[in-house]
């Protein structure tokens, strides 16, 4: 039950929503296409926006035990966009991480690491029938900003969970992607030879299994292979004035793993992560009202992997409503609630909740001529009552410099709830950075 929950904590950091992948080739995901990218043979070879730097240093105190260094660090982040001569399009997006002496993803015997993330690599040709891209994507499904019914293709960053930073959650899927426009909508077809799946503290999911037992454990993190455990997703979307809609249909790798006991040896017990398949059939809409926008999703799943050290597969139906407010630009606020039913018999469901429900609220407002953004985060679950609070603070020091800090605060007062193991995980997090 703790490592389901422990999911859902993704979205406690305040964070502004992920928007949907943005390609050169269409605006609005296909309203409107840019015909001049469709011509064969371009002037000349051009760089979008040039070659984007940004150099980061984060530090992060524990508000649980004052002054316990829980994060430090430096990492380069490296964005750039190319168009050829022959209206090839490339992009890519990734970061290196320098872990500094005190930091907790470190081992006992490191002062220093150097870990890597790929949210995009990826190329790109269309014209006036679709586009075609191949490569590391990063983009999002469905209409809701922090749960997660339909958005399941991309992995997550889940290495520091609740705390990992907004513009790192969300990693690049391997996708052969292809859209196409006709009569009756936008069409979407996906196919990944070799899914990538959610990264853990320490770059392993043995982690997990260190929050739900005691004992010594040797995981065989096996991973999905390539060609042989393949993902495949179809979308269609149409869109009129004032409402979206869309249909997901789709054969997927769960991203969290599964872990079934292999054996023992020398007082150890031996573990292997699984990444199960499901298949999912989704449906999603908004409309647009005045200065509401209403979104809604549902989901059913069919074998899905809900237990973490005992495999269990269930159908599962999801359901989530809400709706972003936007006050004229003086301040936004984002309402969604969520719930997950689980298509069995209460007693047969080896220690799940039936139904596991979430509500999300979310309020930003800016200041000083918009150089200040304050957002506050509130997650609350409601069958075990766990609640996160996070409050961000972001302050523009001119075009290049952005500072922000992050308070999360973490509650549960079940004393059988899986929230009271993330009880002492209280964090101020400050985090500067400059992008050239």
């Amino acid at each position: 039950m703790f490592l389901i929950w422990l999911m859902s904590l993704q979205p406690a950091m305040a964070q502004v929503p992920v928007q949907e992948l943005e390609l050169p080739f269409l605006d609005d995901m296909g309203v409107e296409m840019d015909n001049a990218l469709f011509v064969e043979d371009s002037p000349q070879s051009t760089w979008h926006d040039g070659i984007i730097p940004t150099l980061a240093y984060q530090s992060g105190l524990s508000l649980y035990e004052l002054g316990e260094l829980i994060s430090h660090r430096l990492d380069i982040r490296l964005r750039a966009e190319y168009l050829t001569q022959q209206a090839y399009f490339f992009r890519v997006d990734g970061k290196l991480i320098n872990r500094l002496p005190g930091d907790g993803q470190l081992s006992s015997n490191e002062d220093i690491d150097w870990d890597g993330r790929l949210r995009e690599l990826f190329v790109q040709k269309g014209n006036d029938k679709g586009t075609l891209t191949f490569g590391f994507q990063n983009f999002a499904w469905g209409e809701m900003d922090a749960v997660q019914i339909s958005d399941v293709i991309a992995p997550r960053d889940y290495s520091e969970f609740a705390f990992t930073a907004p513009e790192d959650a969300r990693l690049g899927q391997l996708l052969l992607n292809y859209q196409f426009y006709n009569d009756l909508g936008q069409w979407q077809l996906l196919y990944s030879p070799w899914p990538q799946t959610n990264r853990y503290p320490g770059g392993s999911a043995s982690s997990l299994l260190e929050f739900v037992t005691s004992e010594p454990i040797d995981l065989n993190n096996r991973q999905p292979r390539i060609l042989k455990d393949y993902e495949l997703a179809m979308r269609w979307k149409t869109t009129r004035t004032g409402h979206d809609m869309s249909i997901m249909l789709a054969s997927l790798l769960a991203n969290d793993p599964l872990f079934e006991e292999i054996g023992t040896s020398n007082g150890t017990t031996r573990y292997q992560s699984n990444y199960s398949r499901f298949n999912m059939l989704a449906a999603t809409i908004n409309m647009s009202d005045a200065n509401f926008l209403w979104k809604a999703e549902l989901a059913f799943k069919q074998d899905l992997g809900l237990a973490g050290l005992s495999p269990e597969y269930y159908d599962v139906l999801e359901a989530a409503i809400g709706f972003d407010y936007d006050a004229n630009g003086a301040w936004s606020a984002t309402v969604e609630m969520f719930n997950q039913h689980i298509f069995l018999d209460a007693d047969d469901l080896a220690g799940l909740e039936q139904n596991n429900s979430q509500m999300l609220f979310r309020w930003s407002k800016q200041w000083l001529n918009q150089t200040l953004s304050s957002i506050y985060y509130l997650s609350y679950q409601l069958q075990n009552k766990d609640n996160v609070h996070s409050l961000s603070l972001s302050y523009a020091l001119s075009d290049n410099w952005l500072v922000d800090l992050n308070a999360t605060l973490f509650q549960s007062s079940e004393s059988n709830s899986p929230g009271q193991l993330t009880e002492n995980w209280d964090q101020l997090t400050l985090r500067a950075s400059f992008t050239y």
